[in-house]
């Protein structure tokens, strides 16, 4: 956002910045297109551990198109969790699901299940590197497109494109959001999940001394409009606008941390993304 704009936004009274934000939230609902969630539980299955509650997880995520397929994207750091906690012997998973309910034009309000531990998926976290990519099916393909769900393509992640523009976005789900949604059944046994995403306005900071060794997208909440605690966030898009247009728009990289202290954001590029995964997709399609 200009900075004078912000400026004036800024000296606006405060119920007048209210309304504005609620009017711009319902605009920017057209991203949410682009939204999908990783949600479920895993239990322990010792017989001592026969009553300790059931953990929830819910990650965010998005989906890109490549060469035909659809892929979902998140963190690398999500995948390497939900690994862990998947191949230990005294643990399962009791669901596993997409959620793709917050898409405007969503009509079905579950989960879809998940086969999660047979999908074919490619996960990093190194020096910068933080991607987790799922290769999703026809059979998933088909039930997120109808329920409102649209992938990334290519003309999404044109680094010119995104190197012009002035607006930035993130999407996902706050661990907060997922707290307030949290159910338990009276035996504190049983747990359901849910989440509502949040949508948090960013200004690119292209001067901030980064050490990784892949470079990174960095950013920096806007605190005129929104801050608070973005935990859980990683693993959703960072969707970039040319001036005041909301559309065409562009997809610039995938949340992957922040600073909370100083309210900087890291994600890791898309492009990077496709790049280090070429082997990946390269073997999806000789698979099929």
């Amino acid at each position: 956002m200009p900075e004078a704009k912000r400026n004036q936004f800024s000296d606006l009274p405060p119920i007048e910045i209210a309304e504005l934000w609620r009017e711009l939230l319902e605009t920017l609902k057209i991203y949410l297109h682009h939204v999908v969630g990783i949600a479920g539980v895993y239990e322990h299955v010792g017989e001592k551990d026969a009553q300790i509650p059931q953990k929830p997880f819910y990650y965010s995520a998005t989906v890109i198109e490549y060469e035909g397929r659809w892929y979902l994207l998140t963190a690398g750091h999500n995948l390497i969790k939900m690994d862990l906690a998947a191949v230990q012997s005294d643990m399962k998973f009791v669901a596993c699901g997409l959620d793709d309910s917050n898409s405007p034009e969503a009509k079905n309000k579950g989960l879809i299940p998940f086969d999660y531990p047979s999908s074919l998926r490619i996960c990093k976290d190194e020096d910068g590197l933080d991607y987790g990519l799922i290769y999703l099916s026809p059979h998933y393909q088909s039930l997120l497109m109808a329920n409102g769900i649209r992938a990334f393509t290519v003309r999404n992640w044109s680094k010119k494109d995104i190197d012009e523009c002035e607006v930035f976005m993130m999407y996902g789900f706050p661990e907060d959001e997922m707290k307030k949604f949290l159910k338990v059944n009276k035996d504190f046994y049983r747990t359901s999940v849910e989440a509502k995403p949040c949508t948090v306005l960013l200004k690119r900071k292209s001067d901030y001394a980064d050490d990784k060794r892949f470079s990174r997208f960095i950013g920096e909440i806007n605190n005129v409009l929104e801050s608070g605690d973005i935990t859980g966030m990683s693993g959703g898009p960072i969707i970039g606008v040319k001036g005041n247009d909301f559309d065409p728009y562009y997809v610039a990289a995938i949340l992957s941390s922040w600073l909370p202290g100083q309210q900087i954001t890291f994600g890791c590029p898309i492009e990077l993304i496709i790049e280090d995964a070429l082997a990946f997709f390269k073997n999806i399609a000789k698979g099929e």
